[in-house]
């Protein structure tokens, strides 16, 4: 029996054991864990996003602009998925913060380790989840956004409750299922629906990402602290040959970051990690590879992770700065442990 199935049968309203809103790296990351688990494998999972990868073998010659810092405890997980690929990362084994007074290091050698992290594109770890979704048998819903949530007026617990929360998606089907989890990101409508509580801070920032080719190859992750303005980060991908940039600023610095030159760019960037109070700067940048984007920045939480026949997991649940690179690999842990725990909550009754 398959486990990820679709709506394409017509049919009004499809029944399932756990229904993902959201098929990004976190989201599908719950639907392989529950995929790979022993426990959870009968259990039937549809995933709801409004764009899933293709199914068809991509060719990952030119860099993306969204990155994430992959933790060792994530990358295990991802392994256990068989969903990663070390040649699709690029490890660091050093990182370096300072500002113009001082800086501390971070080294792999010194706690016994062989790397620090790994970078990886989001858009090559999401296509080789859904790779391995796919190697599973299973079938993603697409094309479908949720519109509404109806979590039942049952106050009895999932095992011996017999009801099923709903999903209504923009294209007019309905979906039921036991549980539903809530992985849309920071906008998710399945908390907005669900009423849960949440805050969100705005650091009134932008941050500013690009592509660079370097003169010499890097493994070392690098991020200087600019004053008021903010962090301004370097981190290698495609093998050390090109570092990702991710610049936290003011929004008119932003928008003159990335409204300038390839030339004009890279000689603030340079400059930016010139100022060194102990003689270590990033190899030079010396290419712009592709567009440079910005996204706003801000902290937000929500104020219950869990309620009636949904959870909260990833952005959903909580945001983060990504000065620190730990806004997935946060998702990650929400995801392994939900995994554990969806099981003998799922169970149907006898």
């Amino acid at each position: 029996m398959k486990r990820f199935l679709s709506t394409s049968s017509g049919l009004s309203t499809k029944s399932f054991d756990v229904v993902i809103a959201g098929g990004g790296l976190v989201g599908a990351s719950v639907a392989l864990g529950l995929a790979t688990d022993k426990l959870a494998a009968p259990l039937s999972v549809a995933i709801v996003d409004t764009s899933l990868p293709p199914a068809k073998e991509e060719v990952y010659d030119k860099p993306t602009l969204r990155t994430s810092t992959i933790s060792l405890k994530s990358r295990k997980w991802m392994q256990g998925l068989g969903a990663w690929k070390d040649r699709h990362a690029t490890a660091f084994g050093d990182m370096f913060v300072y500002d113009k007074n001082q800086g501390i290091t971070f080294d792999a050698k010194q706690d016994e380790l062989e790397h620090l992290g790994y970078v990886v594109e989001n858009e090559i770890l999401r296509n080789e989840m859904y790779k391995r979704l796919r190697e599973l048998g299973g079938k993603e819903i697409t094309g479908a956004t949720v519109t509404e949530i109806d979590a039942g007026i049952s106050e009895v617990d999932y095992i011996s409750d017999p009801k099923h929360a709903s999903l209504v998606l923009q294209d007019g089907k309905r979906l039921s299922a036991q549980l539903i989890v809530g992985a849309e990101g920071a906008n998710s409508v399945t908390r907005r629906e669900s009423e849960i509580g949440y805050w969100r801070h705005d650091y009134r920032q932008r941050a500013v990402v690009a592509n660079v080719k370097t003169r010499d190859h890097s493994f070392t992750a690098w991020q200087r602290f600019l004053g008021k303005s903010g962090p301004v980060a370097m981190l290698p991908i495609k093998g050390g040959s090109i570092s990702n940039v991710v610049w936290s600023t003011t929004p008119a610095e932003a928008k003159a970051l990335t409204a300038m030159s390839d030339g004009e760019f890279l000689k603030e960037l340079n400059l930016a990690f010139e100022e060194d109070w102990d003689g270590r700067v990033p190899p030079l940048a010396v290419e712009v590879v592709g567009k440079r984007a910005s996204f706003p920045l801000s902290v937000s939480h929500a104020t219950e992770y869990v309620g009636k026949r949904l959870v909260l997991v990833g952005d959903a649940a909580h945001g983060v700065h990504p000065l620190a690179g730990q806004g997935v690999n946060l998702g990650f842990a929400d995801a392994e442990e939900l995994v554990v725990r969806v099981p003998p909550s799922c169970k149907r009754p006898a």
